[in-house]
């Protein structure tokens, strides 16, 4: 299955690469074009924001995205933390399979695997 991600701090693309991941696309701008299944990968801005560049992305890419996980810090932001997923699925209607924190820890990192193969 193919990931797209965004990463600001790294949090996200250390993820990325505990899925072992090769299949990837690292957003740069939003305007990139995946025409095939996808999971995307996520960090939240703000107060629970969605990233400019995911939302760009998306505008044009939603239909072929089937999960979203994404980044949140617990600690400095329990309020709003890692709210991108739920706003990504209530704006473009796309599942979400997790919320992890920072970097994510061991049972996260397996439920986004399990999610993966589930769409195998």
């Amino acid at each position: 299955m193919k990931i797209v991600y965004t990463s600001r701090t790294g949090n996200v693309e250390t993820m990325v690469k505990k899925l072992g991941a090769t299949d990837v696309v690292k957003l740069s701008d939003g305007n990139e074009k995946v025409e095939e299944d996808y999971i995307l990968l996520t960090f939240t801005t703000g107060r629970g924001m969605i990233p400019p560049v995911v939302d760009k992305f998306l505008e044009s890419n939603a239909a072929f995205c089937k999960g979203v996980a994404a980044s949140g810090n617990s600690d400095r932001f329990p309020d709003s933390f890692a709210q991108s997923a739920d706003k990504i699925h209530a704006k473009y209607g796309i599942p979400m399979i997790t919320k992890f924190d920072l970097a994510g820890e061991p049972d996260q990192t397996e439920e986004i695997k399990v999610y993966i193969a589930s769409l195998a």
